[in-house]
């Protein structure tokens, strides 16, 4: 008399049990049941997954402000955004700020395709690029 295994329910024959086609036939149905509902699940949870992407990537369009942070090198330095900034501000030194806009004339901080640009400057102290300094910026589309 066969066993039969805990999770699935398959046969288990003993020695000196009969073959039966029937029973080969119902293992395969529940095995081929239980696999087809493992990629049903993968599917759902990958289609999850894309749906969730999908959403993140229209929130990151409607952002209309975008807060970061980079550290100066001394020279010239480009951040890039991934979109072309209508106006970048960066707070320097307790009352100072840089800042620039759309369709201003190249200054310490310069708009990009895809970011800004900061050059040193001549004053060490108020320089948004000073190396080793950590910037804080406020980017808006």
């Amino acid at each position: 008399m066969a066993n039969y295994t805990q999770n699935y329910g398959l046969h288990q024959w003993e020695p000196g049990d009969d073959f039966l086609r029937s029973d080969f036939n119902q293992d395969f149905a529940k095995i081929d049941a239980a696999v087809k509902e493992v990629e049903t699940v993968a599917e759902r949870k990958k289609a999850d997954k894309s749906e969730l992407a999908a959403l993140r990537s229209q929130v990151d369009e409607k952002t209309s402000l975008v807060i970061g942070q980079y550290t100066g090198n001394g020279t010239a330095l480009t951040v890039t955004l991934g979109f072309r900034p209508a106006a970048v501000f960066i707070p320097i030194y307790q009352r100072y700020m840089a800042a620039t806009f759309r369709g201003q004339a190249p200054q310490l901080v310069t708009l990009t395709d895809d970011g800004f640009t900061v050059q040193l400057g001549n004053d060490t102290i108020v320089t948004p690029n000073q190396s080793g300094s950590i910037y804080t910026y406020l980017a808006f589309r």
